[in-house]
């Protein structure tokens, strides 16, 4: 789909946002280049080189303060508290389509591209969100909390093509950002990784305490309950006749409970903070997939909505646990419904 008028593109430095303004000034677009200072070692020189080898105007974002009082304080308060995080899908929430789509307008931009690997396509309802065409690359997870009125202005251009294409683009127009590496870590977080900044924050939270079973009985000791996450079964130093997996995060009394993988096993989870992506939200039963965390499979789950802003999600199959804090997104095939936040219960 061709894609006019004056676009504004988060330009990050690496070569998927590189790539899709290429695109968007291919079809004929007015780009407009932003990228966002968010922390103290960022540094905005690879988004200003891809500018500078695009043609295309660069407004730098100084959002530091902003960032640490959004993201980067709820990551950590998070994990001392016994959850598990999702700072990448809160920063695409309240971040690039929050704050930066408010920027973008004010600077004539009538919409906002990034280069993620999911697709927006139009219909009789209006905008919808879908997973991308290669499912090794989809990140329409990531923006399972866009909202929905943000969707008619969001464009993805990326969302038909693999990786190995975009770096094939990105060769073709001598794109800088064509050898960079991909990004696999959360922006925020130092070479140390972010327990060294938690134990700063909040040592309470790597302090180690009492490793137990279902019925109080201890087992062993834990380094610090901000090592784990439900589900977990590697690095828990147990030795047991059958492996055992991390079933709560007891932050009250800084206990780990551990079961067997069917102690651990559930077919529920209860999600809170609902955000839909449909025209109207559900108030009756249904059937659809749900994906827990980034990385797992969709999988097949009846879904009871709650009128109290809870929904609860039933799976087909039982699942290792969900960790509260992360995100569940709700996909009617490739469709995104929508998506909730996992509680504790």
């Amino acid at each position: 789909m061709k894609t006019s008028g004056v676009v504004a593109v988060a330009l990050s430095g690496g070569v998927d946002s590189a790539v899709a303004a290429w695109i968007l000034r291919k079809q004929g677009a007015r780009v407009i280049g932003v990228t966002m200072r968010l922390t103290d070692g960022a540094d905005p020189s690879a988004a200003q080189r891809s500018a500078e080898a695009l043609d295309i105007p660069l407004q730098v974002l100084d959002w530091r303060e902003r960032f640490e009082e959004a993201i980067i304080a709820p990551f950590y308060v998070s994990y001392a508290t016994g959850l598990t995080p999702n700072p990448c899908v809160w920063c695409n929430e309240r971040v690039k389509y929050g704050w930066l789509m408010q920027a973008a307008e004010q600077l004539g931009a009538e919409r906002l591209a990034t280069g993620h690997y999911a697709r927006v396509m139009q219909s009789a309802d209006g905008a919808v969100l879908y997973q991308a065409e290669d499912a090794r690359q989809d990140q329409s997870y990531f923006l399972s909390r866009v909202p929905r009125a943000q969707l008619e202005r969001v464009v993805l251009p990326l969302g038909a093509l693999s990786k190995a294409e975009v770096r094939a683009l990105a060769i073709r127009a001598g794109l800088p950002a064509a050898s960079e590496r991909d990004s696999q870590d959360i922006c925020f977080v130092g070479a140390d990784g972010y327990r060294a900044e938690l134990a700063r924050r909040y040592p309470q939270a790597l302090a180690p305490g009492p490793i137990v079973d279902q019925s109080g009985r201890q087992l062993g000791e834990h380094r610090g309950l901000g090592w784990y996450t439900l589900g977990q079964r590697e690095g828990l130093g147990i030795a047991a006749s059958e492996p055992l997996y991390v079933m709560a995060l007891d932050a009250a009394h800084n206990r780990l409970v551990v079961g067997t993988r069917a102690q651990a096993q559930t077919n529920r989870v209860r999600v809170s903070a609902l955000n839909w992506l449909v025209p109207v939200a559900p108030a009756a039963p249904f059937s659809a997939e749900a994906r827990v965390r980034y990385r797992a499979p969709a999988v097949k789950a009846r879904l009871v909505p709650h009128g109290n802003g809870y929904l609860d999600i039933t799976f087909k199959d039982a699942q290792l646990p969900a960790a509260p804090g992360q995100t569940a997104a709700f996909y009617e095939g490739t469709r995104l419904l929508g998506s909730g936040t996992i509680v504790a219960e």
